[in-house]
């Protein structure tokens, strides 16, 4: 993925968490004047008050996230040079006698 449809795409998703928050808080307040239920006004203003973090730490990760294989040689690899310190295969490594 290019890097500025990555970015367009956590901008997005950073702008919607955040109009969710923003309905939270309308939402709380309307709820308060309208039925004045203390648990869904807390539940509302804390679920506004907590998503910040989780969109920042979302948008943040960045393409890291998304990077899930690293290059790690392998013993078998074809690149690999053979020197004459490397032990044959009918060698015991261990056998240090």
């Amino acid at each position: 993925m290019p890097l500025v449809d990555d970015q367009q795409r956590r901008m997005r998703r950073y702008l919607i968490q955040m109009t969710i928050r923003v309905v939270c808080f309308i939402v709380a307040f309307v709820a308060w004047t309208v039925y004045p239920n203390p648990y869904l006004m807390i539940g509302l203003v804390g679920a506004a008050a907590v998503l910040p973090y989780f969109a920042v730490v979302g948008v943040n990760a960045g393409r890291e996230s998304h990077a899930t294989t690293y290059s790690v040689p392998s013993v078998t690899d074809p690149q690999r040079h053979l020197t004459s310190e490397t032990p044959r295969e009918d060698e015991d490594l261990y056998d240090e006698q």
